[in-house]
């Protein structure tokens, strides 16, 4: 069976125009269509969250130390919360950390954490998670979370040719979004996988010679928005993959339905707020797929029941 691909945003945009037969790019811009397809793209996430949670799942470990019993949530945590924590120690595998209420911290809370003393709980304060009563100094916690998707963003061309070496890509077409000005945002980009949508690699723009493109081996900053900007060409990345700007994606993660329905709303979105129609009729026939999509969901298991096999003993705990 030939592998589907996926829309990228500007072919979203181009269906969202044909589902509102609206190809006047002055009266609607391009600007306004992703706007809303990620208005879309927000909403069809908190349905996933709900019903299906697989395809947004991360799972990251994070090195436990003597000093902190106090950790950051990620950056790209939907919502500010954690599915899942484990504790890690090569000796002793991993076992699950209970989450617990702020109303009961004073409870399982030690004045004085134990150094290396087993977490068995975990509490999320504000954009932190506190492991107690013990430290852990010396383990991991493995995390699982929920993905905010990437903000869609126009691509700027389809790679056709790689050149990791010389740390340059070719691409089939080059948008008017890219620039070689380190002092613009517009020098960043990412490198997006055809298929699923992730990010790469980010890079700055050193030089630009028709559809060619150089990065920087030593880039102006280390950060952009959150993400890590590399000096060398990953050797992941192949052709028909996509560049874009560094703020976000321009390939979405969902499939179908996800997708047909962030065409839908984006479409009665646009439709409602810029070419005046009923939004009463557009809307509900957008309740009406976002019910289709519900019920697609719900049929598939969304949760793991594991019995706990931890050979470390719970005993002790308040």
């Amino acid at each position: 069976m030939a592998f589907q691909r996926r829309l990228t945003t500007r072919a979203l945009v181009a269906e969202t125009r044909q589902l509102v037969d609206e190809e006047n790019v002055v009266s609607v811009t391009d600007a306004e269509i992703v706007a809303s397809l990620n208005r879309a793209q927000d909403r069809v996430a908190t349905i996933l969250a709900k019903h299906y949670q697989p395809p947004m799942l991360v799972e990251a470990f994070v090195t436990v130390t003597e000093a902190s019993i106090d950790y950051p949530l990620p950056e790209n945590a939907l919502e500010q919360r954690l599915v899942k924590v484990d504790w890690y120690t090569a000796g002793g595998g991993f076992h699950r950390l209970d989450e617990i209420s702020i109303r009961d911290l004073d409870r399982y809370q030690d004045p004085t954490p134990q150094a290396g003393g087993v977490p068995y709980y975990y509490c999320i304060i504000g954009a932190n998670f506190r492991i107690l009563p013990g430290n852990g100094a010396g383990g991991q916690l493995r995390i699982f979370y929920l993905a905010d998707p990437a903000p869609l963003v126009l691509e700027q061309g389809r790679i056709t040719l790689v050149n990791t070496a010389g740390r340059y890509v070719v691409v089939d077409e080059l948008g008017e979004g890219v620039t070689t000005d380190v002092d613009e945002l517009e020098s960043y980009v990412n490198l997006v996988d055809k298929n699923t949508g992730k990010i790469k690699a980010t890079l700055q723009v050193q030089a630009i010679a028709d559809r060619k493109v150089t990065f920087r081996a030593t880039p102006t900053r280390t950060t952009v928005q959150d993400r890590t900007v590399l000096g060398a060409l990953p050797a992941t990345v192949e052709p028909d993959d996509y560049l874009c700007n560094v703020a976000g994606t321009c390939v979405p993660l969902m499939k179908k339905p996800g997708s047909n329905y962030i065409l839908q709303y984006a479409a009665a979105d646009v439709s409602v707020t810029k070419l005046g129609a009923d939004p009463g009729i557009l809307m509900g026939q957008v309740t009406k797929m976002e019910e289709d999509v519900t019920r697609s969901w719900s049929g598939r298991p969304n949760t793991m029941r594991v019995r706990d096999r931890s050979n470390i003993s719970r005993r002790g705990r308040r």
